[in-house]
């Protein structure tokens, strides 16, 4: 390698969610328990910010599938709102549950937990 050029820096490593520059961090509950992650990103990569890996149901990651359908509300709202999380940007406050995948075998596996830290 030439001595004058500068090492390229990566950007990321694998597909780790690296948020923007000063995002601001909001309030999510994702199986019952609050994240604190950046506010400009998607349901899908909020919970994988929060340590959690899909093992199912993630589809395209581009809205064409539907294969990640999501329910959703927020505290103190009873009401249910469905969107897809790799096009559902979170906000403050959501209460967010996974719709179940079903393969033939019947087992139902969407989210594996990475680090589940009390």
């Amino acid at each position: 390698m030439d001595k004058h050029k500068k090492p390229i820096k990566p950007l990321a490593t694998g597909d780790k969610t690296i948020p923007p520059e000063g995002a601001k961090m909001i309030p999510i509950y994702i199986m019952g328990r609050e994240y604190m992650v950046p506010e400009t990103l998607t349901i899908m990569k909020a919970t994988e910010y929060a340590g959690y890996q899909y093992m199912r149901g993630c589809g395209c990651r581009g809205g064409i599938c539907g294969a990640c359908g999501t329910f959703y509300r927020f505290l103190g709202d009873y009401k249910l709102k469905t969107g897809l999380a790799c096009q559902t940007v979170v906000q403050p406050d959501m209460v967010i549950a996974q719709c179940r995948s079903f393969r033939q075998t019947g087992r139902a596996t969407i989210l594996k937990s990475l680090s589940l830290q009390a």
